[in-house]
């Protein structure tokens, strides 16, 4: 069953967690190869909300060392995560296509 982690992250300005998601966007399946969704939402000037779905628990819990390593020296005020089953989804398949266009 999928199994999402939910981080909400604050940090130091808005420059820097733009930044820091742009350049996640261009690798975000290379960082974490068993992804099956992510999403983030700035959900204000300086803090996001970041969604990442796996097939299973099992492969959430491999990407946390992926995380991890990848979080090293980010300018992160505070950072903390939740983590579940998926209870219920739905993503439009036309929605999906236009957002990988530029």
């Amino acid at each position: 069953m999928p199994y999402a982690r939910i981080h909400m992250a604050e940090w130091e300005d808005n420059d820097v967690m733009r930044k820091h998601y742009a350049d996640m966007h261009q690798i975000v399946k290379k960082l974490f190869p068993e992804i099956i969704a992510f999403f983030q939402v700035e959900t204000s000037e300086t803090s996001s909300l970041v969604i990442s779905v796996y097939k299973d628990e099992a492969a959430a819990e491999r990407a946390l060392e992926q995380r991890d390593d990848w979080h090293k020296d980010k300018p992160f005020k505070d950072i903390f995560s939740h983590a579940g089953l998926v209870g219920a989804h739905y993503v439009e398949q036309e929605q999906v296509d236009l957002w990988g266009q530029k």
